[in-house]
């Protein structure tokens, strides 16, 4: 683990904030799945959550849409067919441990050096400080497009159930 100060504090508010898409993913009921909320399925945000940190961890290399198209993957489009929740398991455990490297690569002098795959994604010069307050942003966004629902179906949040202290 990085013993940067900046680095573990933004290491702490990722597994706070991923641990807890990864609950949700857990408590989604097997019928919402494929529901919507926050104007796509529910399985597809969870998709577009996981898959998008490759944006953020790798800043030399283009994303894995692992299987799915582009337009899937950044919410151009619905997916037919959504991933399976074991399949979206395994691609969460994978992007954990992706990010884990990654934040254990940087060092306090690296947070500003230029992120070559979300500056080219972004159009415009960006560094990995911000690539990884983006990255937590992200995911806190889709947390909360997912509660939402949730919230409609009288489903306990994870901080309702003392789970994102």
């Amino acid at each position: 683990m990085n013993s940067n100060l900046f680095i573990a504090c933004f290491r702490a508010d990722f597994d706070r904030f991923f641990g807890m898409l990864e609950l949700q993913m857990e408590r989604c009921p097997d019928e919402l799945w494929a529901e919507y909320a926050g104007g796509w399925p529910v399985s597809q945000q969870f998709f577009h959550s996981l898959v998008c940190n490759e944006v953020y961890v790798f800043p030399d290399k283009e994303p894995n849409w692992h299987g799915y198209s582009k337009e899937i993957a950044m919410l151009d489009r619905d997916s037919d067919a959504p991933m399976s929740r074991d399949a979206m398991r395994k691609l969460a455990a994978t992007m954990k441990i992706a990010a884990h490297t990654y934040m254990d690569s940087l060092s306090a002098d690296a947070l500003t050096e230029n992120h070559r795959t979300y500056s080219r994604l972004m159009g415009k010069d960006m560094n990995h400080l911000q690539a990884l307050i983006a990255m937590i942003r992200h995911c806190n966004y889709h947390l909360g497009c997912i509660d939402a629902l949730f919230i409609e179906r009288g489903i306990p949040l994870v901080y309702q159930a003392g789970q994102g202290k």
